[in-house]
């Protein structure tokens, strides 16, 4: 499989349209499309953004298959851990969602539907009624002193938690740039 079709697998695999893939990386989806379809192949220097937009590795987009190595067991019990708690607060508190954020400063960033507000999230977000919007909003809270961000226009507390939930995947799956 060449790497335009490895492209279009993992874009497809993560729910990325190429026009998502495209703003991540600096380019247009037409160019995304030609990668795909073989015309042309995206740049040595393009190869590391796209990687890091699709959440991969560069042995995956370039088809490496690597040994697996055997893990720490400290590890295992760690990730083991982390998994039962997220599964827990997906399961019991929906409508919040908390985390750590990642080591590595990863971040997902959210653009609202009509495009007029985006923002980063890094683990933090809560779906709740706004007295004065008087709707449900996704509220993406900040680390620092930076004002939290809503996304509003929820007509049920329900439907913000759906989004909220999509948030929480995208970031799991350590998207680039997700669209409400």
């Amino acid at each position: 499989m060449d790497i335009g079709r490895r492209i279009a697998y993992f874009r497809k695999e993560k729910n990325i349209t190429q026009e998502q893939l495209g703003e991540a990386v600096g380019v247009t989806n037409r160019t995304v499309s030609k990668w795909e379809s073989g015309v042309s192949s995206p740049g040595i220097d393009l190869i590391p953004t796209i990687a890091s937009a699709l959440g991969i590795t560069l042995d995956q987009l370039f088809g490496i298959e690597t040994p697996k190595e055997s893990a720490d067991i400290s590890q295992v019990i760690k990730e083991t851990i982390s998994s039962s708690v997220k599964e827990y607060l997906e399961e019991n508190l929906p409508q919040y969602v908390h985390s750590q954020g990642s080591e590595d400063g990863y971040f997902l960033t959210i653009l609202s539907r009509d495009k007029s507000t985006a923002c980063r999230f890094d683990g933090q977000g809560e779906a709740v009624y706004h007295t004065i919007l008087k709707c449900y909003c996704v509220i993406i809270l900040h680390r620092g002193d930076d004002a939290p961000t809503y996304f509003q226009g929820y007509h049920t507390k329900e439907a913000a938690v759906e989004d909220l939930k999509r948030i929480l995947q995208a970031y799991s799956a350590r998207l680039a740039v997700i669209e409400l």
